[in-house]
């Protein structure tokens, strides 16, 4: 497997803010409804982990109409007992400005963990440029079962559009089951970037729409650490024009493979590109059973360790080239696909039978 990465991923500071005593504090001058702010969260002195949930409020509530950034700079753990709202908002950052670690470990330099068995840590239906960095985002209960962190849109509301996430350990903790439904959920969700976090502990890691390929568009997954256990797979797209690049995904459960499949809505063009997947011996690496991916291609990754390389399903229109395929049963399985291009990939010892069951390459 490749070698886990302990760097810290640290934010730049910024405008400075007031903090005082062994309070909850916000920064003492709210800024005009129409200007940006920066308001700070902190944790008091002595105190090893407490419910910031009231403080966290009282932050979106002073949040202008034209945004602002929510910086926690105090190391330490932040508890979260009800969700955290930010539907209908605009140019909002949350920051973790001390860091996280790419890592598993359950508690990193600030942690935000959801105390709730159901709903969500974060919710921002309908936003427009929402951001999240440097946090650990986490669950505690061992039976929690929502979504995470949701950028829907709201009903009869516009599509949430142009959200961050970046930077940020998203997941439960070790003493949970890995229950939660998913870590980021995206439905009308348009021109969303997911890059350099650390996935763990769910049923999916990221989850498209199931209702329509129209529901979620410019979908952008990259250099991120796909860590499991996930209990259906690490991704499942569906909408139109994904791009997942450059990550990396170990085993979804032990020795399982399971990198990406779709949703019911299927996709259309998918680039799933520098990638590498590894460690298992069992599953399907990448497949299309829930919907049919419709245009796309599959270059330049590692796949390796699985029952099945890749599972084309009803797509059409896919190609495949310039791949590693090894120590799989089957490399690629495309009876039922149509309009294909395999081509340059690299079998390893997978024999010649085994390499393309229905089609030519």
């Amino acid at each position: 497997m490749p070698k886990l990465g302990t760097n810290c991923f640290n934010a730049a500071s910024a405008l400075a803010v007031a903090t005082a005593g062994a309070a909850l504090t916000l920064s003492a001058q709210a800024p005009p409804a129409e200007a940006k702010g920066v308001f700070s969260v902190e944790r008091p002195a002595g105190t090893a982990a407490f419910d910031a949930t009231k403080s966290f409020d009282e932050a979106i509530q002073s949040l202008g109409r034209g945004g602002g950034t929510i910086r926690i700079q105090t190391p330490g753990t932040y508890l979260i007992s009800s969700t955290l709202v930010f539907d209908g908002s605009l140019a909002v950052r949350i920051d973790c400005d001390a860091g996280a670690s790419r890592a598993a470990n359950d508690h990193q330099t600030i942690d935000l963990i959801y105390t709730g068995k159901s709903g969500s840590l974060i919710r921002a239906l309908s936003s427009k440029a929402f951001e999240i960095a440097h946090c650990n985002l986490a669950y505690s209960d061992p039976d929690y079962d929502g979504d995470l962190i949701v950028l829907d849109a709201a009903p009869g509301k516009p599509d949430t559009s142009h959200a961050y996430l970046h930077d940020n350990r998203i997941g439960g903790l070790s003493t949970t089951k890995a229950k939660a439904s998913s870590l980021v959920h995206l439905n009308h969700s348009n021109q969303i970037v997911l890059e350099r976090n650390f996935f763990i502990s769910a049923t999916t890691g990221i989850l498209g729409p199931s209702e329509s390929i129209l529901n979620s568009n410019l979908v952008s997954i990259r250099n991120n650490w796909f860590n499991g256990p996930f209990g259906d797979v690490a991704i499942r797209g569906g909408g139109s024009t994904w791009t997942i690049a450059e990550n990396v995904f170990e085993p979804k459960s032990k020795e399982v493979c399971g990198a990406f499949n779709t949703t019911a809505a299927g996709l259309l063009v998918l680039s799933f590109r520098g990638n590498w997947i590894g460690d298992g011996h069992l599953g399907t690496c990448i497949a299309a059973s829930g919907g049919p991916i419709q245009g796309g291609e599959i270059t330049g990754n590692e796949i390796e360790g699985g029952a099945v390389g890749i599972d084309l399903g009803k797509s059409d229109g896919i190609s495949i080239t310039g791949n590693r395929f090894e120590i799989l049963r089957t490399a690629i399985e495309a009876a039922s696909a149509t309009n294909l291009n395999i081509i340059a990939n690299n079998f390893a010892s997978i024999s010649p039978a085994n390499r393309v069951h229905g089609a030519t390459h």
